[in-house]
């Protein structure tokens, strides 16, 4: 039976907006800060404890390039990039996949309401060759599962006008 895994993307949606919602500058920092924190130490915390290639200290992800996921069975998840309000993980399963998600999403929308990431999730097979060329792999992809973070209520698709700016909570109350 071949190993079927899950790469997901992780978005940071709307960063600038975030940031500069307000003309305050200690705002600014704030929010700055609230992102970072949503890509390094929040994701730290809601990846498997233990089971991920990451080390350093909480607030910087350092990735262990000598650690793979198909090559490593104690590890459930491989950060493969990180930055720029961006994450692209590889889970050994897709319920993985989706436990982070939630643990991330339920974090951010408690302590950083208002900013928004967007997800996707592709489950793949590592060893099925592409029109019978070796060396490059279909990833046995079914159709992708996309899902909006449950920090940010499905409510349809709004254009940019229709919606209201994207700022910190205390950019908010001081409005």
């Amino acid at each position: 039976m071949e190993a079927k895994y899950t790469l997901t993307v992780i978005d940071v949606t709307g960063i600038q907006h975030y940031i500069f919602g307000s003309n305050r500058l200690a705002e600014n920092v704030g929010a700055s800060q609230l992102v970072h924190q949503a890509t390094t130490a929040w994701l730290r915390e809601a990846l498997p404890v233990g089971r991920h290639n990451l080390q350093g200290e909480r607030n910087a992800l350092t990735i262990d390039a000598q650690r793979f996921l198909e090559e490593d069975a104690t590890l459930d998840a491989e950060v493969i990039l990180c930055g720029g309000g961006n994450v692209l993980i590889l889970f050994r399963t897709c319920e993985l996949a989706r436990a982070t998600v939630t643990k991330l999403s339920q974090r951010i929308l408690c302590e950083a309401p208002g900013l928004e990431i967007a997800v996707a999730h592709q489950e793949f097979t590592w060893d099925k060759p592409i029109g019978g060329k070796e060396g490059v792999h279909d990833r046995g992809c079914k159709s992708a599962c996309i899902e909006r973070s449950p920090c940010v209520p499905h409510a349809g698709w709004h254009t940019r006008e229709d919606r209201p700016p994207r700022i910190s909570m205390s950019a908010r109350a001081v409005r």
